[in-house]
């Protein structure tokens, strides 16, 4: 899964970079605690994580995306005098029936994470 905060950029541009890191922080956490113990979550650059799902068909991922989509809806993040709310965007790639390599898998899911947002964000595609 490749994912994206949408809008990232007005919670830098309002709040500050500190209350941006800390954002980030606490929406690693709450990914992380939504993914099963064999799941992998890393952030690649800026408001950008993908998660690797070993052994998971398409349904399965769809699942893992959704609660991760609707949690970090609902989920209000409380800095001192602010709130801030977080949508994400997430885009999937399959082995076997996207490619077989990294960089494949990584390309198309980072096309199919692009579709979400062109679709209007807070949502997943899967292809």
């Amino acid at each position: 899964m490749c994912l994206d905060l949408d809008h990232f950029k007005t919670v830098n541009d309002v709040h500050g970079h500190q209350v941006g890191d800390q954002v980030l922080k606490q929406v690693a956490s709450t990914m992380e605690e939504n993914l099963r113990p064999s799941d992998l979550l890393a952030r690649v650059g800026g408001e950008e994580f993908q998660v690797l799902l070993p052994d998971t068909d398409i349904e399965q991922a769809g699942e893992i995306a959704e609660r991760i989509r609707s949690t970090l809806y609902d989920l209000e993040i409380r800095l001192n005098d602010k709130v801030v709310k977080i949508t994400v965007s997430v885009g999937f790639a399959q082995t076997g029936r996207d490619g077989e390599d990294i960089d494949s898998l990584m390309r198309i899911g980072d096309q199919r994470l692009y579709e979400a947002k062109a679709l209007g964000r807070n949502r997943w595609v899967t292809g």
